[in-house]
């Protein structure tokens, strides 16, 4: 088990694996996780044991849509489980010899259960959720040892458990009914099992346990901090102070329900904390994120809190954990082994890998709609033909600059005089220099009502003509636009009555359902999904057709890799790129899967940027906060400023944008580097 800031993340997927056992042949399986709930609870007989449900096997098919699609078509990702159960009706009396009348088995369709994204993270209906760590009592452990630090996979085999429970008394009862009525030969095994209650135990689990966070996603330390968060449960509140886990956990100063694992925890893939006397750095990964470790714990989560700036600069100092922070945040993109960039574009960089023949791809864009480039958007670092190694950067995203974290900007300080402590001034440049940048997301779906189907227009009743300026003739807002509040987004009519007009003539009113934005931004991308295939219009069209061409450029970049591997014509691999993404090219050709009722989807993403403002706090890397207390032009600022050798606590600063370059030093002259935070 590795000791770094992936610890969660290690005892999550091994927990999960455990649970699921999908690499593992079904007659290879050990009775426990899923197979030891099924094992468990199965067969179920009735009274007289005339008639056994059993289990057999089960197994598990690939999720139809991967974590960038299941995010962008607010889905949940989530592997389908299909069980094959066995019936078997006896002839005879319960006691003594007897002989088996019918035996049918059948494959039964179970659901599907959640699956961990490569992030890390569940992704429910389209939201990503971080699984936490979960501290409790274990039953029968001994007092050295009674507290099995435990991961997700044993919260789903407990729910799994509920929900079994459920379906096999619901057959139980059926079978009994269906015995009542002398119809047991003709029952099938689908005929005995009901999916729901394992259904609404899976989405209980998911939406509503408390051992599943959400995040914002569009702050670069958010999934970060959740790394090491541990749930305490009340009787396990006293290992915090006591016995060999207080010196690897840190109680939450906040909410005493919760704590945080230190990143070098001795825990191993079971989730049991080693006891060791072994002295070592213990300190949390939120106390690693503040260098100096004596900043408070306001100061921790104001840096954990930082925002995304959109031309953020990697910090003259760098911390030892900077890079592995990076990684965790999803925003940088590493080669997993040594080998030579065979193809780099801004979609995708191709490694073909020492010793193999397969390349492999990292995708630096989600597949699907086409979007505008913003400050949350992977941008490559390397070129075509370039030598890398295993752990180099290949492309960086929000808040990562030259391979590390990038929170904030170099600035210059000076003393402010006749400002109160932990507050500043700041010049008008710093304004646009710590812009930040978030994406609001606008969901819009047109349903089958009552009176009619709800449909997508350009001639929306009772909008005003400077609201609609932005939309195509689809009547959604097109790429790129500036949006202001108000704007409509999308032009949605809902019918609410018919009326006559003429003898044998009716016309449809309409009722105005537009979305309208409510914030300022530009739109960076737009997907639209359709039920019917044959009700597409000119925007599905040419959002098929630039996904379509996505497709041929990927098979061509793919093709290319292979024949280089090979030393072949690419002409030789084109059809085994083409024959690679196929499942995909068929999946544009038919219709989208939606919810019941809804006919329509479209997802709008607006970049919103807002610039620096007072009430804004300013923190530098080693916790000191100020809040912004004013804005000065630039006049007011000397074009010189010498400072004190030392600042004291509380000192107050005048800040300005400096070279990223260090200048050759100079006498009484410091630097320091700010991040920009929420006030």
């Amino acid at each position: 088990m590795r000791h770094d800031a992936t610890l969660s993340d290690d005892l999550h997927r091994a927990a999960i694996a455990r649970f699921l056992q999908a690499d593992v042949a079904p007659e290879r399986r050990e009775d426990h996780g899923f197979q030891g709930v099924l094992r468990a609870l199965f067969p179920v007989k009735t009274a007289d044991e005339v008639a056994s449900l059993e289990f057999v096997d089960y197994q598990l098919l690939a999720p139809r849509c991967d974590a960038d699609a299941c995010l962008r078509r607010a889905m949940t990702l989530a592997a389908m489980v299909k069980v094959t159960v066995r019936l078997v009706i006896w002839e005879g009396p319960r006691e003594g010899p007897r002989e088996i009348r019918d035996l049918k088995e059948q494959e039964v369709y179970f659901g599907e259960v959640p699956l961990l994204s490569e992030r890390g993270t569940l992704i429910v209906d389209g939201v990503e959720r971080a699984p936490l760590l979960r501290l409790c009592r274990a039953a029968g452990a001994g007092e050295a040892s009674g507290y099995q630090l435990r991961a997700a996979g044993r919260l789903f085999e407990e729910h799994a458990r509920l929900g079994v429970a459920a379906m096999v008394e619901e057959a139980r009862a059926r079978m009994a009914r269906a015995q009542q009525r002398d119809r047991v030969a003709t029952l099938m095994p689908h005929d005995l099992l009901n999916l729901r209650p394992l259904m609404r135990a899976w989405s209980a689990m998911l939406k509503k346990s408390p051992y599943f966070a959400g995040f914002d996603a569009e702050r670069p330390l958010a999934r970060v901090a959740l790394a090491g968060r541990v749930r305490v449960d009340a009787d396990a509140r006293e290992a915090l102070d006591a016995g060999p886990f207080a010196q690897w956990l840190r109680r939450d100063a906040a909410d005493p329900a919760f704590a945080t694992l230190a990143v070098d925890a001795p825990v191993n893939e079971h989730g049991v904390i080693a006891c060791s006397d072994a002295e070592g750095d213990r300190r949390t990964l939120a106390a690693r994120l503040a260098p100096g470790g004596e900043a408070s714990t306001r100061e921790v989560e104001r840096t954990l809190r930082a925002l995304t700036l959109s031309s953020p600069e990697a910090p003259l100092v760098r911390g030892a954990l900077d890079r592995a922070v990076a990684e965790r945040s999803g925003a940088l993109v590493v080669a997993l082994r040594a080998g030579r960039v065979s193809v780099a574009n801004d979609r995708r960089v191709w490694v073909v890998e020492d010793g193999s023949a397969a390349p492999t791809m990292y995708a630096l864009q989600a597949r699907g709609a086409p979007g505008l480039a913003t400050p949350f958007s992977l941008r490559r670092v390397v070129e075509a033909g370039a030598r890398v190694e295993a752990g180099d950067t290949l492309a960086e995203g929000a808040a990562v600059a030259q391979g590390t974290l990038a929170l904030g900007r170099t600035c210059s300080v000076a003393p402010a005089a006749g400002l109160g402590a932990g507050r500043c001034r700041v010049s008008s440049p710093m304004r646009e220099a710590f812009r930040s940048a978030r994406i609001e997301r606008v969901e819009v779906v047109t349903r089958d009502t009552p009176m009619g189907k709800q449909r997508l227009t350009r001639e929306v009743p009772l909008a005003e003509a400077h609201a609609l300026r932005h939309l195509d003739a689809s009547g959604v807002v097109a790429l790129g636009a500036e949006v202001a509040p108000g704007d409509v987004l999308a032009g949605v009519v809902t019918p609410v009555e018919c009326v006559a007009t003429a003898p044998g003539v009716w016309e449809e009113r309409m009722a105005d359902s537009a979305v309208r934005a409510t914030v300022r931004g530009r739109v960076v991308r737009v997907d639209m999904r359709s039920r019917n295939i044959f009700e597409r219009g000119e925007r599905h069209a040419s959002i098929r057709d630039a996904m379509e061409r996505d497709l041929d450029a990927e098979a061509a970049e793919l093709a290319s890799c292979l024949a280089a591997a090979r030393g072949t014509t690419i002409d030789a691999c084109v059809d085994e790129a083409r024959e690679a993404h196929y499942d995909r090219r068929v999946s544009l050709a038919r219709g989208d899967d939606m919810p019941p009722g809804v006919l329509e989807r479209v997802v709008i993403e607006l970049l919103v940027e807002r610039d620096l403002a007072c009430g804004d706090v300013l923190a530098n890397l080693r916790g000191e906060c100020w809040t912004v207390d004013a804005i000065v032009d630039d006049e007011t600022i000397a074009a010189d400023v010498e400072l004190p050798e030392a600042a004291g606590e509380g000192q107050m600063y005048l800040l300005r944008l400096a070279a990223q370059d260090p200048p050759a030093p100079v006498k009484k002259r410091r630097r320091a580097s700010a991040a920009s935070s929420s006030g």
